[in-house]
């Protein structure tokens, strides 16, 4: 089912959850949507962002590398920031 080293206790049984997310993503506006706050452990994100090289160090020959490990990042970031 899912990894419970990298999903949240909570989330471990969808069961529980999911029918709140479903009306959730229903009412949402302007379009339909849903947050899940804390849905990864921390220790897992952690290890994500340990991942990424350091930006300062990268040369700008490797833009296209750049754009895409930002992209991540700011997943990441947003992720860490909803806690």
């Amino acid at each position: 089912m899912f990894d419970e080293n990298l999903i949240a206790n909570k989330y471990l049984n969808p069961d529980e959850y999911l029918n709140s997310f479903k009306v959730d993503f229903l009412k949402a506006k302007p379009f339909p949507s849903i947050v899940i706050k804390e849905f990864f452990q921390e220790k897992f994100l952690s290890s994500v962002l340990e991942e990424f090289p350091d930006l300062e160090k990268i040369e700008f020959s490797q833009n296209t590398k750049i754009k895409t490990n930002l992209s991540l990042l700011a997943i990441i970031i947003v992720i860490f920031q909803i806690q």
